[in-house]
């Protein structure tokens, strides 16, 4: 009898899906993945949100919030020799120390208003605060109201720049809220002048501390104006003693935004030999607003 032959092993592959059968498939399971998420964010979507909100009050915590700081224009050296040619020429055309005043005065608002720029003020701001000074202008009677209205512009215009800074919006506030509340008490257009002056150096005090000037140096700056304001026998002296302190702030602020310690020297030099052959108190004006005319176009330059 013959031997019945073993029976062959046969392999049998398991059924292969069709290409479409197995999109079908993905995409199904891709779909009922989603439906299960979107039902379990439904059902804990309370405590989801209890530890969203958690998450970024500890963040805020690790990380405090910071004033955003514009960026700032590049200004070019020829925008500073042009605010400077112009006060040169209105120089030559005035005819006594006052007229000479008004146009440093004009100078130093003209050249504030780059200051703002290179910090990062909206151009549209900067142009609405200097239209208001050339509006004002038109209707001063004298040269000494024509000063004021330029001083003021001033204070405006540094306003702007030390907003764009990052200073505090509350200390520019009161600062400005000052200013104002002090310009309606004052009984003569000096007193106008000398308010300024004094919010002037408190605006470019909370400049130069954005830019990196040390606490210390900016209140001894503060501390020795104030002296200088006690000993003042008259508003002219504390219109100079301001003027002084705003220079002098002026001086820390352009080196912390980069200029040289030397070029810096060299305008403080020139206003003390200027000093040297005033005769009156009006020309100590003159050599102060000359100086701060040339350290503003140094920190708006940064150069």
């Amino acid at each position: 009898m013959l031997p019945v032959p073993a029976a062959r092993a046969t392999a049998t592959a398991p059924p292969q899906l069709s290409d479409r059968s197995a999109l079908f498939v993905g995409t199904a399971a891709t779909v009922i993945g989603l439906v299960f998420l979107v039902m379990v964010g439904f059902v804990f979507r309370k405590g989801i949100a209890r530890v969203y909100q958690r998450a970024v009050k500890t963040a805020a915590e690790v990380v405090p919030t910071v004033a955003v700081v514009a960026p700032g224009r590049l200004i070019r050296e020829s925008a500073i020799d042009e605010v400077l040619s112009n006060v040169r020429l209105n120089e030559l055309s005035s005819k006594n120390v006052h007229q000479q005043m008004v146009s440093y005065a004009r100078g130093t608002m003209e050249m504030s208003s780059l200051v703002a720029l290179a910090m990062g003020a909206r151009p549209k701001e900067v142009e609405e605060k200097k239209r208001a000074a050339e509006v004002a202008e038109t209707s001063a009677r004298t040269v000494y109201q024509q000063k004021a209205v330029y001083l003021e512009g001033m204070v405006d215009l540094l306003a702007l720049a030390a907003r764009a800074s990052g200073a505090s919006a509350t200390d520019i506030n009161s600062t400005m809220s000052a200013v104002r509340t002090a310009d309606i008490g004052t009984d003569t257009v000096h007193q106008q002048c000398a308010n300024y002056c004094d919010g002037g150096l408190h605006l470019t005090a909370m400049i130069a501390r954005s830019e990196g000037s040390s606490a210390a140096e900016v209140s001894a700056i503060i501390s020795e104006a104030g002296i200088d304001d006690i000993n003042a026998k008259n508003v002219y002296q504390q219109i100079v003693g301001r003027l002084t302190g705003l220079v002098k702030m002026l001086a820390v602020t352009a080196k912390a935004r980069g200029t040289s310690a030397a070029r810096v020297e060299s305008v403080m030099s020139e206003m003390r030999m200027a000093d040297i052959s005033a005769d009156t108190i009006f020309q100590q004006e003159v050599t102060r607003l000359a100086a701060a005319l040339k350290l503003l176009g140094l920190v708006a330059t940064a150069n």
